[in-house]
């Protein structure tokens, strides 16, 4: 487990446990792979960037195309799922982009290489499909 005390402009980490059992310790340096849980972070990130930060970005809204936000690099295999899936759609998982785990490249993609892919794969005859891929392209986006 990772632990961080933020006091103002203090702050004090520490890792406890193990990074990987049985031998090797958890630092306050350890990456941790959060799985699914980042989806979460991505919206929250959204919500404060909307909420927050509306001044700085004031074009930027819930029904903010990604196509807007990446061009060029947000394309789906369909023009007008490409066009017109927005921040909210993103979050929500309403792109009809299916998971297609396999499709990341883990190791040594990039959120861009993973980003320009998308265009190349299906989507789902359904508009609702839980999609890490989707929530990739949204962090992206708000970078």
């Amino acid at each position: 487990m990772g632990l961080a005390i933020v006091d103002g402009d203090n702050v004090t980490t520490k890792g406890y446990g193990f990074a990987k059992p049985p031998n090797v310790a958890a630092t306050a340096d350890t990456l941790w792979f959060t799985g699914s849980t980042t989806k979460a972070f991505v919206g929250a990130a959204a919500a404060g960037i909307l909420v927050q930060d509306k001044e700085k970005y004031p074009d930027v809204k819930w029904s903010t195309p990604l196509s807007k936000l990446l061009p060029g690099d947000f394309l789906l295999s369909k023009d007008y799922e490409t066009s017109h899936t927005t921040l909210e759609d993103a979050v929500s998982h309403r792109s009809g982009l299916p998971a297609h785990d396999l499709a990341y490249g883990w190791n040594n993609a990039s959120s861009l290489d993973i980003i320009r892919k998308m265009r190349h794969l299906p989507l789902s005859q359904q508009n609702l499909a839980q999609s890490g891929n989707i929530a990739i392209q949204c962090g992206r986006a708000l970078e």
